[in-house]
């Protein structure tokens, strides 16, 4: 039972881990889904202008024809699965200590 544990701390701990890093793959996907919002816009970044990543998700930030748009993506579970990207209008907001 202990092996056990041990091996799924450590696959949990190894995803958190990965997924704690800025990849390309979800920064192409965030640069597509920063015009969601709007069929006329158009993104005028070829790179995030500002990209932040935790364990549970990456935001990116990407000047458009509509102005600032934050890009969030997260995982369809909470370490694991596809990632989906969701655009804000906006800069990104650094979190408060």
């Amino acid at each position: 039972m202990a092996v056990v544990l041990l091996a799924v701390t450590g696959l949990l701990s190894y995803q958190a881990w990965g997924n704690a890093k800025l990849t390309t793959e979800t920064m192409a996907l965030a640069k597509d889904h920063a015009c969601d919002m709007d069929s006329s816009c158009i993104v005028l970044d070829s790179q995030p202008r500002v990209g932040k990543a935790d364990i549970v998700r990456h935001r990116y930030e990407y000047k458009t024809t509509h102005g600032m748009m934050t890009v969030t993506c997260k995982r369809q579970l909470l370490l694991f699965g596809p990632w989906s990207c969701t655009p804000e209008e906006g800069r990104m907001i650094s979190d408060p200590f």
